[in-house]
This record gives structure tokens, sequence and C-alpha cells, in this order.
């Protein structure tokens, strides 16, 4: 049977809206969307601190392939002799989703406190985990959606206008909890009075994990002027209180579409990078849907339409985010906003970059498409599209076999902003073979920020740069 564009473009939307777009009606001011975003009301909420908890407990972190647990912490019960070594006295197995697995132990030490740390006499068992990321417990399970494909236009071979059915495929993470199972065995360990306390076998199950770096994010929602109109966001704030901070934008690719407010965080280290050079605000909104029910295409004007951060009501909707939390969080460093985006992010981030050209101090843009591009139809770009980012500093990743977004819309926008004239202009093209390649640690050409996120000389870049003038 034929896709059906309307009904494939509400499948990614709930509610009213979806109704609405079955029924063959726009959502209300769809078609003639506002110049400005009327907003309602920013919402937060803050979680629950990451305080130390007693007992056994995991710790995960934030990986290049999502979360995983690096770290164990088991509570023997009874104070033990300080010692720097304990490897050989412990083994770890793990029983989850996928069977049971030894999982080898990089290093084991003694704590006087449930959390990392030097050696220490204590009733504690800290376990560092080994081995690469991939190869360590997950926390959470993946949970595919999306998976029926959606009809896009494209250009065919002939420069005209056509549409074909494309799967855009998510992953939200659910948590694991008991279904995760961390079997601890402790051999014979020497007590802090001398005495030997025998083995035991201890348990850590996915409802005692502790995540520090999620923990750092708060919740929010800014809602637009219609109803259902929103985006969902995690902001981080820094520790320090005495001084300006930066502030860094991270937008996700199409993966992580949904309304978990939660899966743009793990997929990478794109919104916990530069926690590890800088103690800045971290700003990650999340996109409900891959279309815009509230911008529609309408096919007998040619308005409106686009994917992901292309709309114009969703680009409005981001600049309003960013400009309310440069106003309300007064510690904002207005000289240094800064904006990361990956994939269909990079379109976003690029976007904002053309949208407020005197907000945005530098730009990050990892394997994202040509300027203008509206959902798979190339942006044919031109100098006066991209004129505006001349003034802001860009660093661009791709890598040369990228299937899913082709290298050649980066070289376009670099192409064009090189000539005209743009005075801090980076691109850095990756080759990519097989995994490890160009220090990408997954399966796919398509990611060049495995390399990015864990370069210090890509952060510390971004973080250096400011507006001599802000607005």
């Amino acid at each position: 049977m034929p896709l059906d564009r309307r009904s494939v473009l509400a499948s990614g939307v709930t509610g009213v809206a979806a109704s609405l777009l079955l029924a063959g009606a726009p959502p209300a001011a769809a078609s003639a969307a506002p110049s400005a975003v009327a907003y309602r009301s920013v919402q937060r909420q803050r979680q629950a601190p990451t305080d130390a908890a007693t007992g056994s407990s995991a710790i995960a972190a934030i990986t290049p392939v999502g979360a995983r647990i690096t770290t164990l912490v088991v509570d023997v019960g009874v104070p033990l002799l300080a010692c720097a070594d304990l490897t050989r006295a412990v083994a770890v197995t793990v029983q989850g989703p996928d069977g049971t697995a030894p999982v080898p132990v990089a290093r084991a030490l003694t704590r006087d406190e449930p959390s990392p740390g030097e050696p220490a006499g204590g009733r504690y068992v800290l376990l560092e985990l080994a081995g690469p990321p991939e190869q360590l417990p997950q926390p959470y399970r993946l949970v595919r959606g999306n998976t029926e494909p959606m009809l896009f236009r494209e250009h065919a071979a002939d420069g005209s206008i056509v549409t074909r059915p494309r799967v855009q495929a998510t992953s939200t993470p659910v948590p694991l909890g008991e279904e995760l199972v961390l079997t601890v065995e402790l051999r014979t360990l020497v007590g802090a009075d001398g005495a030997q306390v025998r083995e035991r076998s201890r348990q850590v199950t996915g409802r005692s994990v502790r995540e520090p770096e999620l923990g750092q994010f708060d919740e929010g929602v800014l809602a637009g002027p219609q109803e259902g109109n929103t985006l969902a966001y995690r902001i981080r704030r820094p520790s320090r209180t005495s001084r300006p901070a930066p502030l860094v934008l991270f937008l996700h690719g199409s993966g992580q579409v949904g309304t978990d407010n939660l899966a743009h965080l793990l997929s990478s280290r794109g919104a916990v990078g530069a926690l590890e050079h800088d103690d800045p605000y971290v700003l990650a909104p999340q996109l409900p849907s891959v279309f815009d029910p509230f911008d529609p295409y309408d096919e007998a004007s040619g308005r409106g339409g686009g994917i992901h951060w292309q709309s114009a009501n969703r680009r409005r909707l981001l600049a309003g985010l960013v400009r309310r939390v440069v106003e309300e969080e007064t510690r904002v460093d207005r000289r240094r906003v800064y904006v990361v985006g990956l994939s269909r992010g990079a379109e976003g981030a690029l976007g904002l970059v053309l949208d407020e050209p005197q907000l945005v101090a530098g730009a990050v843009l990892l394997s994202g498409r040509e300027a203008g591009t509206v959902e798979w139809m190339s942006g044919r770009a031109t100098p006066d599209l991209l004129r505006p980012a001349t003034g802001t500093p860009l660093w661009f990743f791709h890598a040369v076999q990228d299937a899913v977004s082709p290298v050649e819309g980066t070289r376009v926008n670099v192409d064009l902003l090189r000539g005209l004239g743009h005075p801090s202009l980076r691109s850095t093209e990756l080759g990519y073979e097989q995994r490890g390649d160009s220090g990408i640690v997954n399966d796919s050409a398509h990611n060049s920020w495995d390399l990015a996120f864990n370069s210090p000389d890509v952060w510390q870049w971004l973080l250096s740069q400011r507006r001599r003038t802000v607005r």
C-alpha cells in the first residue's frame, strides 16, 4: 500500500495535533507562524541530589556509546584494613537481558566512603571495571522507535522534487532496574582489627545505579504560542557561583528524537564533554517528533515544512530558549554562548548561527548538511545565505566515507564561507574504514563526533572563543 504523506507526518505526533493532521486540517495558527515566540512558562524540576548513599551501589558514566557502569561500590559491613590493590581478591559477573558474563576488574581498593577516591580503611570496596565502554554493563535498555518508513521530499537526479520513504529510527533508554544484577564475589579480606573477613557475595542491581553526570541536569519545558507547541530540555548550572560562566548548547541528531528528555544526554558525550574543561551552563533540548506539526508543508503555497531543527517554528523556539536562559540565568557570560550539533543537530546549530549572528561566540558542527537543507532536499546554499555566519568562529567535522550525510554538504558550506573570507574557520575531514579509525568507536562513518567530543583541543578551542560585543 503506498504511503500517505499526511498520515506519515502524523505518525511522529501525538494528541490534538495528530488528530487534526489525520483529519486533513492543520493545527491552529500553523499556516501563519508568528514572527516571535509567545512564551507561557518555563518549568523546571530539580532532580534528586547525587549525595553518596550508604550501602552497595553502581556508578554509571556517559560514554561515547551511551551510559555504562564503570564502578561498583560494595558495602562489606565491617571496617577493613586500608588496601590499595584488591584486584585478585574480587570477581564480578553481570546478569542482564543478554545473559550472564564475567566483568574484568581494573582496580579494587578499600574506601571509607561509598564514592571514588584514594585508598582508605573503611567498610567499602571500590571496584573500577575494565574494558572498552561497549563491553561494560549497560544500565538501560534501548527501545527502538520510528521504525516504519516516512515520506520525505528530496531532489531526484534531474533536480525535480520527489517524495521517497525513509526510516528515521530512534532509541529511547529505559532503565533495566531489577533486570540488571551485578554479583561481586569477595575472597578473604583483612579487617581493620587484623581479623580475617571470610569470603562473601554481594549483589548490586540496576535499582542502585548512581549517575553523577546526569544528576547535574535539571528538566525544563519551554512553551510556545500554541497549545502543545513545546520544547523539552535539560539544563546544567555551574557549581561555582562567584563568576560568569559560559553556556554550551548541545543539539542532538535524528536518533534521539522523543519525549523522554533523556536520550539526547546519554547517546554521546556532546552534552557533558565541556564539563571536563570548564564549569559551564549546558543546555540540551530534545525534539518531540521528526516533522513539526505546528509548521507543516503546504503543497498549494510551497511554504512551511521541514524536519528536526529545520522548520521556522522550531528555529524560533530554539533561539527563544537560548535567549530566555541567557536573560534569566544572570551568571551566563553573554560573550561565551556556544553551540555544538551533530548530524541533524549540526543543521540546527548552523541555523542558529545564521538566525542569531550576534548571539553565538563559536560553533562545532559535526556530520551536518548543506545550509538551507529542507528534509532531504539539498540546500543549494548561496553566499548570501551563509554571510551572517562569517562573524562566528566555526569548526566543521565530517568523515569522507559518510553515507548518511555525505561530506559534500560540509564542503559546500566551507567553500562558500572561505569565499566570503571567513576569518576563523576550521574544517577537519576524517577517514573511516572500520571501528577505531580516526577515534570513531562506533560502527558508522557518519559518526565524526566521537573524535571531536573526546578531543581536549576541540573543547578548549570552543571555550576560548569570545564575542567582542553582545546584544
